[in-house]
């Protein structure tokens, strides 16, 4: 039994769907006994896990970990986890392993560390712990060797559709549908994995190395209506790194779900907004666009440069991108970085 953990990120009765873990639950369906244990919904998320272990004779744990709030619960979890389970499997993916591997494997407690893209790597890994296979052969896996820390070959990123749809019935999904300004039952979704951009602060950039992987439109209609139809969801929060980077896609998706009645939330930049088509805005308004969520990042036009954020040049494009948003009723939401380096303030 392999159980997949969420550490803590957010406040009570605010959870996001664990989408990393499902996704991760998606490829193991047919190859491995899991169990997803999400901190967000747990008072004591410790002792819930230890006893998870126990009970389902646990043999592995996995953990998605973030810098911030996960990171916090996560350390000390993962040492007490080892004291109590010193044979146990623990292994972390996501976005601080990813960056910080060498960190987090001379730590002692993580066993393995799966880097950017971790379905592939995590089937192959529980293959090898399984039949004793060779761990150098799984690509995109960091371990322990002899002392010391040894980093696999990266593993190239794999197309989302040679990965099945999320195993929803591996959740209690009623607990992660929430009301907010979307909509009364608004529910997380990714349809993309990765950004094709390189701003200088952000985690994606090292996690996919520019790879931008898009789920096709009809997968992601579909799903959407699933969604709908099953368990009746009227708004979606896209999480996408960048939801806007193709406007084609966009486009398709807008004109297949127009007549679902969904409203929906999507994060996007500056500059490729500012090039959509009014024809584009339109349809997108019509299919249930509601907010857009875009990182005007900064006042000055020098710190955006800094900030390598490529066609996003001026401050001005922010501020008529604005404008246009105003115009077809659709509330711009923006983002700002204070302090970004080399601001000595």
């Amino acid at each position: 039994m392999l159980v997949l953990y969420n550490p803590t990120s957010t406040s009570p009765g605010k959870a996001p769907l664990p989408l990393s873990l499902m996704a991760l639950g998606a490829v193991l369906e047919d190859h491995h006994d899991y169990t997803i244990v999400d901190g967000n919904l747990l008072s004591d998320p410790a002792t819930a896990l230890l006893e998870t272990l126990e009970q389902r004779q646990a043999t592995a744990l996995g953990m998605t970990v973030m810098p911030g709030p996960q990171l916090n619960e996560a350390v000390p979890l993962a040492r007490q986890i080892k004291a109590r389970f010193p044979d146990l499997p623990l292994i972390w993916g996501g976005y601080f392993p990813t960056q910080h591997t060498d960190a987090v494997l001379s730590d002692g407690p993580v066993d393995y560390a799966v880097r950017s893209q971790g379905e592939l790597t995590l089937v192959e890994l529980l293959a090898a712990l399984k039949d004793g296979g060779d761990l150098s052969a799984v690509a995109g896996l960091s371990y322990r060797k002899n002392g010391h820390v040894v980093h696999n070959r990266p593993r190239p990123l794999t197309p989302l559709t040679r990965f099945p749809t999320l195993p929803y019935h591996k959740v209690p999904l009623e607990q992660y549908i929430h009301r907010n300004y979307i909509g009364s039952r608004t529910l997380d979704y990714n349809s993309s994995f990765g950004c094709p951009f390189a701003c200088n602060f952000c985690a994606i950039v090292s996690m996919t190395n520019r790879g931008w992987l898009p789920e096709p439109a009809e997968r992601v209609a579909g799903q959407l209506r699933m969604l709908r139809d099953r368990f009746g969801v009227n708004g979606i929060l896209f999480h996408d790194m960048d939801f806007f980077v193709s406007e084609q896609r966009v486009a398709e998706i807008c004109e297949r779900i127009k007549d679902y009645d969904l409203a929906w939330w999507a994060l996007g930049r500056v500059d490729e907004l500012a090039r959509y088509r009014d024809s584009t805005w339109r349809l997108m308004r019509r299919s249930g666009l509601k907010m857009v969520f875009c990182g005007a990042e900064t006042g000055s036009d020098e710190m955006l440069r800094q900030m390598n954020k490529g066609g996003q040049a001026s401050t001005q494009m922010a501020l008529d991108l604005a404008v246009k948003m105003k115009q077809y009723g659709i509330v711009p939401e923006y983002s700002f970085v204070l302090g970004n380096p080399p601001e000595p303030e």
